[in-house]
């Protein structure tokens, strides 16, 4: 069955979706007007993440489910938390940036695009989130907000020049490899930095 949090009452229409650690097995299905729902999967353990568009999602972890038996698990949706800002770089608003929001203590994660103007918004369970964007050459340095249930919290966003600074690079030299000529190149893109060492001396 689905709950509302702080007052108990059942939830309707809510989506209720199943999977275990794998992926191998999963299901989906809506709760009645009762709140109630079912569904049926085969023996293992699950996760189940379940939301409604008035309400904070939310996720139960390690739902085990045994062969010719009935698992009864209720879920209880909060009041969301509502965190919004803007995105902006050197030249002003940022459009169409991908915002993350990271749960600080399940690593789970929200996205949350910049619409034309720059400004972004998510529902959220109530809890500790890290918040960053990216953009081709240019990225945020993280901030951290806590939100409580019913809270609306405003994070802006500023976007500035990504740079690498490192003076070195070591090369291990096998037996008879000519290490005397390579080119380092290296290029940031969202969340990743790639670099390539290039030996001119190899053919």
């Amino acid at each position: 069955v689905v709950n509302a949090s702080n007052t108990s009452e059942t939830i309707g229409a809510a989506s209720i979706k199943v999977a275990d650690s794998e992926f191998a097995n999963f299901n989906d299905t809506t709760s009645a007007s009762d709140g109630t729902f079912s569904m049926q999967v085969p023996a293992g353990t699950y996760r189940l993440r379940a939301s409604q568009g008035n309400f904070a999602p939310d996720r139960i972890s390690n739902i085990e489910v045994t062969e010719n038996d009935t698992t009864q698990v209720t879920v209880e949706l909060a009041e969301p938390a509502k965190l919004n800002g803007t995105v902006t770089n050197a030249s002003g608003p940022v459009s169409k940036v991908p915002v993350i929001i990271a749960d600080q203590d399940s690593n789970e994660r929200f996205f949350a695009p910049a619409d034309g103007s720059g400004d972004y918004s998510k529902n959220l369970p109530p809890g500790e989130y890290s918040i960053t964007a990216f953009k081709q050459g240019e990225v945020a340095t993280g901030e951290t907000v806590s939100i409580a249930s019913g809270e609306n919290e405003t994070v802006d966003i500023s976007l500035k020049k990504a740079s690498v600074n490192h003076s070195s690079v070591e090369v291990v030299n096998p037996a008879g490899v000519d290490t005397g000529n390579i080119s380092v190149f290296a290029k940031i893109g969202p969340g990743i930095m790639l670099v390539q060492l290039i030996n001119y001396n190899t053919k």
